[in-house]
């Protein structure tokens, strides 16, 4: 296949996403042009007739990610599992990109994928919903701008050259495939020179850092350049974070309303009350140490 990269990025791709369609909203599926303006991504179920699995069997339709079961083994592979050449005698599994051809339960697929699976005898047996999207070749004009000074290098022998706009074509492919470990569920709440407070959905945030050693000190080993936990496996339940080197977290378990600190910083960031306070300052001068006595804006007052 040329250029299925390159290809796939000059139609149609979205440009804004429009919202959630009901099951009963869903248009008629054929209908929709691949050029149209408005395209979708839908959740069905999904199934290949039973007449269709000798045609379907080299190649079934809508792959999916699921785990193996050891039963659905070939023979070759059990021998393999069995001699000990892979999994030592053991087998073992995690999920896979797989073609079968059992039923599809809720299924997620963009229309033009579906048009052609239904075209060829696959079918739809329930809509779950969708969603909607505007769409464009906006990536068009940049791709085959690439092809053709591609093509120009090729002839004048540039290979810098073929290698430089068949990069710059594929590596746009990768950065959309990418599939970032949190993306909108990760948010920044507060950061100074060498920290970060964070607010992250996920299921277990510590089983998530033990798989990165690499940037994370999982033994707080002291290493350089490694992100330690300051709360040493306790999670934070709540933080008011006003400005650098001004912030107060609350370990889980402990009540915000029986902390004077923490209740104060709330205080602040939901009434933007400013508080003085007397405090001290000092400062070096002609080697030597001066202070004085001054008043600063702060959260929490304390008189000294």
């Amino acid at each position: 296949m040329n250029a299925l990269y390159s290809g796939a990025m000059t139609q149609y791709m979205p440009t804004e996403i429009l919202g959630k369609v009901s099951p009963g909203e869903v248009p008629d599926i054929q209908s929709i042009a691949p050029d149209a303006e408005i395209g979708y991504m839908l959740e069905i179920d999904l199934e290949a007739p039973v007449h269709l699995h000798d045609y379907f069997a080299d190649y079934p339709l809508a792959p999916e990610k699921q785990i193996v079961p050891e039963e659905w083994l070939s023979l070759y592979n059990e021998r393999l599992v069995h001699d000990k050449e892979v999994g030592g005698g053991k087998y073992t599994t995690g999920e896979k990109l797989v073609q079968t051809l059992y039923p599809k339960k809720n299924y997620v697929v963009h229309y033009r994928a579906l048009q052609l699976y239904m075209k060829l005898g696959m079918k739809v047996t329930k809509i779950h919903g969708a969603l909607k999207f505007r769409q464009s070749p906006w990536m068009k004009d940049y791709i085959e701008e690439n092809i053709h000074k591609r093509k120009i290098a090729k002839a004048n022998g540039d290979e810098f050259g073929v290698m430089y706009y068949k990069l710059k074509n594929n590596a746009v492919f990768g950065k959309q495939m990418e599939n970032p470990r949190y993306g909108d569920k990760a948010r920044l709440l507060y950061t100074d020179t060498d920290s970060l407070i964070m607010w992250i959905e996920t299921e277990n945030i510590y089983k998530d850092r033990a798989e990165r050693p690499d940037i994370f000190d999982l033994n707080y080993s002291g290493d350089l350049f490694l992100m330690k936990d300051e709360t040493k496996g306790n999670p934070i339940s709540e933080s008011a974070c006003l400005k650098p080197k001004m912030y107060s977290v609350l370990p889980a378990g402990h009540n915000s309303k029986t902390s004077e600190t923490e209740a104060d910083y709330e205080k602040e960031l939901e009434e933007k009350e400013f508080r003085k306070s007397q405090g001290i300052k000092y400062w070096a001068k002609k080697h030597g140490i001066q202070k004085a006595k001054g008043v600063k804006k702060c959260v929490v007052k304390r008189e000294l």
